[in-house]
């Protein structure tokens, strides 16, 4: 919503979602001394009615906020019991790789058996490269659910913030 201020020598537009933004009183403050000496006073009632709005819409907001905050904390934690059970697949395929190589150790090299034993250990390896993959994957989508998860958690405790805000500008409007 824009302002716009007429006073003896012009004019000017004020961002009221942007200047209020900044959440500093003072400069409220100076801003209504304006509006109350321009010829547009009618101004101050706009900005009433604007602050009003955001006010009434503030439990809508922090509802849907709360709801996405809950359900990425699941997801959250969900990706993380993902992320645990991949870590113990690999732990078990890496215990098999040291069993296999171990074996594989015990022989001289390149006899039958010791080729034998190698191929084995060229499995497990290779049975290795699927689920480290799904590791990286999984690891990226935590990262990614968490970023969400922060920046749903700083809107929420912006959204409080300029409630607080808000109720200190009515107290200089009234």
């Amino acid at each position: 919503m824009d302002l716009e201020i007429r006073y003896e020598n012009g004019s000017m537009t004020v961002h009221l979602e942007e200047f209020l933004s900044e959440r500093r009183i003072a400069k409220v403050r100076k801003l209504l001394k304006v509006i109350r000496s321009s010829f547009t006073p009618e101004c101050e009632q706009q900005m009433k009615e604007f602050i009003q709005e955001q006010t009434e819409q503030f439990e809508q907001v922090q509802k849907e906020h709360s709801i996405y905050i809950e359900g990425y904390t699941q997801k959250v934690k969900y990706a993380e019991q993902q992320i645990m059970q991949t870590k113990h697949r690999i732990s078990q395929i890496q215990t098999g790789v040291k069993n296999a190589r171990f074996l594989r150790d015990s022989h001289r090299k390149n006899t039958k058996v010791w080729k034998n034993r190698n191929a084995d250990v060229k499995k497990y390896r290779e049975r290795l490269k699927e689920p480290r993959a799904t590791l990286k994957e999984q690891n990226e989508e935590l990262r990614n659910l968490k970023n969400l998860l922060w920046q749903r958690q700083k809107a929420f405790d912006c959204n409080v913030r300029n409630k607080e805000f808000y109720k200190k500008v009515m107290q200089e409007i009234t």
